[in-house]
């Protein structure tokens, strides 16, 4: 008990009494009251005090309130209060968070409990379906390009053919055998570690002769990576150059959500080998990967549990089949990873083609290099989206040579810069992280639903929550961030209702009491 009020003609004699109990603060009438006073007191004073003024202040307002009884002259003083002096006066916003308090038991405890194991499986129910599937893979995009720049992987150099390139040549694409050839030769005059062609020659290319030089050219030269492609539902397949060693090859397919086209998966292998048109198991990242590690004295190999691990880094990858985080349905088959993207406009150097020809580089920018050439020219039909296409015209999509770009970098800067490889929690990890933001929407809206400042702790946890999950992508981790959002505020609705009605059926005796004794009041 923190303020007893007395509107009675003896609370002098109770305000003394209840002074030597120690009650903190008592206000009582000095002398006899008619009872429009003491109501009218009661009603000003309760008024000021909600209103956030001070005890005394309030006292102060309701005593001059009357005034207004002119014909009860005197009035104002008979208002007193009595107080314990080493005690300071509650405001009105103290004692509510005092009720507040006290009218949290078990029983609202319990309401929280099952609210959040109710809005939790509803959740990853849903999830389940695949329903959230898009609005996650959104929400992952987004982060990915709040990210800040990244600088380039010096180890690169990619030789663009772009759309300048292609108006000076005296054929239209593709790119011809004996151009091609000239290029090799250009490149291998620097000295490049190693060289990766994302350009088919699977059949010549005007000229058989011409075709028959670059594919002696290419049979000889161990430090050329070529590639081929499988067939894929109904793209048809690119058969690999003839002559060239499997340890040599790899497949440039790539893998793309089927509700959005976006590439964020990385394919490493397949198993078993797609077929004799490519007769590789491995993709054309990973085997210019392997090779660019394997002359730095580091080799990749299979641990235990079938992982890919190169060096000290294992490449852990995604389930064969779904759920793997937000990905409830689609294709996972082979050896998959996720793609971690360099945040930034270009991956490596960039040069084009006639760049090269004219002699218009810096040696340093090949020798000792991993040398990756492709086509970027619209024309050339290859270009897809990735997290960081905002619009879907094939002009704002990026180029393949780029994407594979993307992912080698990717492998040597886990292997070489110990830059995070970006996983998925683990199932029961990642259902524990959505438990544990629906029992804190629970709490978080059910002890502020009386509180006005309740919608800033409710965006302030949103906002926390969506932190959490954006700093840990940093750290190699996709936290499901659209499913806790959602347990969170659900979890917080249902609570309030569930409560709401408790309070109803804890007040239902005393209102049919009042019921009854309305009734007694009218028969009599």
């Amino acid at each position: 008990l923190k303020i007893a009020i007395f509107n009675s003609c003896q609370g002098l004699g109770l305000g003394q009494g209840l002074a030597e109990l120690q009650v903190p603060v008592v206000i009582f009438m000095q002398e006899l009251v008619p009872d429009i006073v003491a109501q009218s007191f009661l009603k000003e004073f309760l008024q000021t005090y909600a209103s956030g003024k001070p005890l005394y202040t309030a006292v102060r307002t309701a005593q001059n309130r009357l005034e207004t009884f002119t014909e009860l002259p005197g009035c104002t003083w008979l208002p007193a209060i009595c107080q314990n002096p080493s005690f300071v006066p509650p405001t009105w916003q103290e004692l509510r968070k005092r009720q507040q308090s006290a009218k949290f038991k078990w029983r609202e405890l319990a309401a929280v409990l099952i609210a959040t194991l109710l809005m939790s499986n509803l959740v990853i129910g849903i999830r389940s379906l695949g329903m959230l599937q898009g609005t996650e893979l959104k929400a992952y995009d987004q982060m990915l390009r709040w990210r800040p720049p990244e600088k380039l992987d010096d180890r690169l150099l990619i030789v663009e053919i772009n759309d300048k390139d292609v108006d000076e040549l005296e054929h239209p694409l593709p790119l011809r055998d004996a151009k091609l050839l000239q290029l090799l030769e250009k490149l291998e005059e620097y000295q490049p570690r190693l060289i990766g062609l994302d350009i088919f020659r699977d059949v010549p290319q005007v000229s058989s002769e011409d075709y028959d030089k670059l594919l002696t050219y290419l049979q000889k030269q161990p430090g050329i990576i070529t590639p081929c492609y499988f067939a894929d539902k109904n793209i048809e397949g690119s058969a690999a150059p003839e002559g060239i060693p499997i340890e040599r090859l790899g497949y440039t397919n790539v893998v793309e959500d089927k509700n959005d086209g976006i590439i964020r998966r990385q394919l490493l292998q397949v198993s078993p080998k797609p077929s004799t048109l490519c007769p590789t198991w491995q993709s054309l990242n990973l085997t210019l990967a392997e090779s660019f590690l394997g002359m730095e004295g580091i080799k990749a190999e299979l641990n235990d549990q079938e992982q890919i691990k190169v060096g000290s880094t294992v490449f852990k990858s995604l389930p064969l089949e779904p759920p793997a985080g937000a990905y409830q349905k689609g294709d996972l088959k082979g050896y998959q990873i996720l793609l971690n993207y360099r945040n930034n406009q270009k991956v490596g150097e960039t040069v084009s083609l006639n760049d090269v020809l004219n002699r218009k580089v810096k040696p340093e920018w090949i020798r000792d290099k991993l040398v990756l050439i492709g086509y970027t020219d619209p024309e050339a039909k290859d270009r897809h989206s990735t997290p960081y296409t905002l619009d879907f015209s094939e002009a704002q999509q990026t180029p393949g040579v780029i994407i594979q770009a993307h992912m080698i970098s990717q492998i040597l800067s886990a292997v070489l810069d110990d830059r995070p490889l970006i996983q998925i929690l683990p199932p029961g990890l990642g259902k524990l992280w959505i438990y544990s933001w629906a029992l804190l929407g629970g709490m978080v809206i059910f002890r502020g639903n009386l509180d006005k400042k309740l919608p800033l702790f409710i965006l302030g946890s949103l906002i926390i929550c969506a932190l959490i999950s954006y700093l840990c992508l940093f750290l190699g981790w996709w936290l499901p961030l659209i499913p806790a959002i959602l347990a969170f505020v659900g979890t917080g609705l249902l609570t309030r209702l569930t409560v709401k009605n408790l309070n109803k059926l804890q007040q239902l005796p005393q209102l049919l009491a009042r019921e009854k004794i309305k009734r007694y009041e009218k028969s009599l």
